[in-house]
């Protein structure tokens, strides 16, 4: 998990410290990032539902930041009834 979390601050800290200058305009560039990964067999379906609820977290505790969750830690989802 630890390899997804550096490669994911890297990718804020690139975006974030890049220089975006519309119209000659400064405006400022951040990402939030939601992540999930595993080590036993899992479906995409569930390992998307986990990315998106870190990336909701990442937003709602104030944006430009990076949430990784493993599988493991969330119990087995049944997707068609969320659905």
């Amino acid at each position: 998990m630890r390899d997804a979390e550096v490669i994911a601050e890297r990718i804020r800290r690139s975006i974030n410290s890049a220089v975006f200058q519309p119209h000659g305009r400064p405006r400022p560039l951040s990402v939030s990032v939601g992540g999930a990964v595993f080590d036993q067999p899992t479906s995409f379906s569930e390992l998307f539902h986990i990315a998106d609820q870190r990336l909701y977290g990442a937003k709602q505790t104030g944006r430009n930041r990076v949430t990784i969750a493993h599988a493991s830690d969330y119990p087995m989802l049944d997707l068609q009834k969320i659905a």
